[in-house]
């Protein structure tokens, strides 16, 4: 029988520079993009063929959606930001009926980009976004890296694979 399992966020929290933001209501995280390289016109194919470029990304964009909570002020500070996201996750294995919880974190350096400040409304709080260009990213599973990608350093790990491992082997 298939292992299905199902996983919904319980909580969350998100620290900037060690500091907990209240209220945050929402986080976009990075969409993780290779450039890619046009084929185009080659004899013999019969059509073009986008060439991902596996050891290099594009730029990301990181996300935090909050009501203006405690904490929330210094997140459109300029400069460089340490982002901690915590998420408690309920997990369902529906092989053995079992529901249990674990942890995701997300670590985010980035810098302050931009803040769209919402708008008012009678009765409703005054939501931002803030907006991160993204340098360095981290996602850790119940305590196992599963991704990291630090642009300046110029790694890319995936389940412990360094996928940039290779080309620094050939330029060392």
């Amino acid at each position: 029988m298939p292992k299905r399992v199902y996983v919904n966020v319980v909580d969350h929290r998100l620290f900037n520079d060690g500091a907990v933001c209240e209220d945050v209501t929402g986080v976009g995280l990075p969409t993780l993009e290779h450039p890619t390289t046009a084929i185009e016109n080659v004899s013999g194919m019969l059509g073009n063929i986008d060439m991902p470029n596996q050891h290099r990304f594009s730029a990301m964009e990181f996300t935090v959606t909050h009501n203006n909570g405690v904490g929330c002020n210094r997140l459109h500070q300029p400069g460089k930001h340490n982002i901690e996201f915590r998420v408690a996750r309920q997990k369902y294995m529906t092989s053995e009926a079992e529901i249990d919880v674990e942890s995701v974190k997300y670590r985010v350096l980035c810098t302050y980009r931009s803040t769209e400040q919402g708008n008012i409304e009678t009765g409703s709080p005054i939501g931002s976004t803030d907006r991160f260009s993204v340098l360095r990213f981290e996602k850790i599973v119940d305590g196992v890296q599963e991704t990291l990608i630090d642009i300046p350093a110029g790694s890319h790990v995936v389940n412990g694979i360094n996928y940039n491992e290779d080309i620094e082997a050939i330029l060392n």
